[in-house]
């Protein structure tokens, strides 16, 4: 997934859209979708595996957030459901910050 905001000077913070709170707020509701939405006794394992930013300067506010996840189910359903409704609450949770999320799934099926 890639989290956009608008990125900035780290001394005003105010004239930016700081992607980075925007993706700890997201992290964190990814922990408790699994919990929350898929019932237990079908369960589904969804980590965060990377989080990147596109800044390396340490007085700048990053513009972008790459955050990478893994998904592991028991049944089909379980994942449709996961591929479905994650982003859906994931892109609700960036647009009411201010930013917007592309995502992309990438199945492994095996």
């Amino acid at each position: 997934m890639t989290l956009r905001g608008t990125g900035g000077h780290a001394a005003f913070p105010h004239l930016s859209v700081d992607p980075v709170p925007v993706a700890a707020e997201l992290v964190l509701a990814v922990q408790s979708f699994a919990a929350r939405r898929v019932p237990a006794t079908d369960p589904a394992v969804i980590s965060v595996t990377r989080l990147r930013t596109d800044s390396d300067a340490g007085n700048v506010l990053a513009a972008s957030v790459e955050i990478e996840l893994n998904v592991r189910t028991l049944s089909r359903e379980t994942l449709a459901t996961v591929r479905e409704k994650l982003p859906q609450l994931l892109t609700a949770l960036a647009e009411a910050h201010g930013c917007t999320l592309e995502s992309e799934f990438i199945p492994r099926i095996r």
